[in-house]
């Protein structure tokens, strides 16, 4: 018997199976046959069950499936599905259904809808189920929109400043690393983010024993908390930056103050006189916990593996460490998109 007759047997063999409560039951000609395999899958799924590969999937299939987003991890490329804000409340309804596809709860929703700001709602790596879920929430009368990681350009690094100058309509920048110059015109200065950058290194040393049930013997903690500041022109997504710590505040003059943060305070508002019709973002610090459940902070841990502390004694250490700067930054390079596009 060949493989063409045997799948036609088997197919058989299924539809004349009873339906038994609890399993959907489809006929022969709704299931996707995958481009791959050759095999056929039920219609309310996205991944060929047997290969992975992604399946060919019609509108009318697509009104099946039911999207459950499953956050991608940081390292992984991933499309965010945002939604595009303005005021209003959501229903109850609407939550409810948002909250399953999402798979973040009622009040963090909530907490999103109340900023009025375009924000993730979810990351993941299939697009196929972010237009589903993009055609759910629509329905529902939720309007969002896809934003790739691509489009954040991470690879490309903020241009980090040393210090600043206001001469006559022309802001002078000088670069942290080395002290080249660029100049720009008080027309040209788009769009300001005003955020902060928290650091957290965490170093633990534990009692390590083979049959387990270790012991933790010390911890030490270290932070870094600073104000941080993305300055844009309309030309390029890549913005200036200035980071707190580092940062030459001579240009204050009398009016430099002993704490750093007073000195951000007095560059914001140097920055709102000389750029008055510059677009200001301070709502970074506001809706971060809410960024937070969709784009993580990035962390890593480090072993430094187990070494012998005395006779028969073993302590394992490890560090783990968690920085802020790439979520800063998608939320920063998602604003300048959003106003370029409608400046555009």
């Amino acid at each position: 018997m060949s493989d063409q007759e045997n799948r036609a047997e088997i197919e058989k063999l299924l539809e004349s199976l009873p339906d038994q409560p609890g399993i959907e039951a489809y006929k022969s000609d709704e299931m996707i046959t995958c481009v791959s395999c050759d095999r056929a899958n039920p219609p309310n799924r996205l991944e060929c069950l047997y290969c992975g590969v992604d399946l060919e999937i019609s509108e009318e299939q697509g009104q099946l499936i039911k999207p459950t987003l499953r956050k991608t991890e940081n390292w992984k490329e991933g499309i965010s599905l945002i939604f595009r804000g303005g005021k209003g409340k959501w229903s109850e309804t609407q939550l409810a259904e948002a909250s399953k596809m999402t798979r973040l709860n009622a009040q963090v929703l909530m907490q999103i809808v109340e900023t009025g700001k375009p924000l993730p709602l979810a990351r993941v790596e299939s697009k196929t189920e972010l237009e589903i879920a993009k055609q759910r929430f629509g329905e529902l009368g939720i309007e969002t929109f896809l934003f790739d990681d691509e489009n954040f350009d991470l690879e490309s690094v903020s241009n980090r400043l040393r210090t600043i100058e206001f001469i006559d309509d022309t802001l002078r920048l000088t670069y942290f690393n080395h002290r080249e110059t660029v100049e720009i015109d008080k027309k040209e200065l788009f769009l300001v983010v005003i955020g902060a950058r928290f650091e957290r290194k965490i170093e633990s040393t534990e009692n390590y024993k083979r049959k387990g049930d270790n012991k933790l013997v010390e911890t030490t903690e270290l932070s870094a908390d600073q104000m941080l500041i993305d300055f844009y022109t309309k030309r390029s997504q890549v913005s200036y930056q200035i980071e707190a710590n580092g940062f030459d505040f001579s240009f204050l003059g009398d009016q430099k103050a002993l704490v750093v943060n007073e000195n951000m305070s007095l560059l914001i508002r140097k920055l709102k006189e000389f750029a008055p019709e510059a677009i200001f973002d301070e709502d970074y610090l506001s809706v971060r916990s809410s960024l937070s459940q969709v784009w993580d902070p990035e962390e890593k841990t480090d072993s430094k593996g187990i070494q012998r502390k005395g006779f028969g004694k073993f302590n394992r250490e490890q560090i783990m460490e968690s920085d802020n700067l790439a979520q800063f930054t998608k939320y920063s390079r998602l604003q300048w998109h959003l106003l370029h596009n409608t400046a555009s």
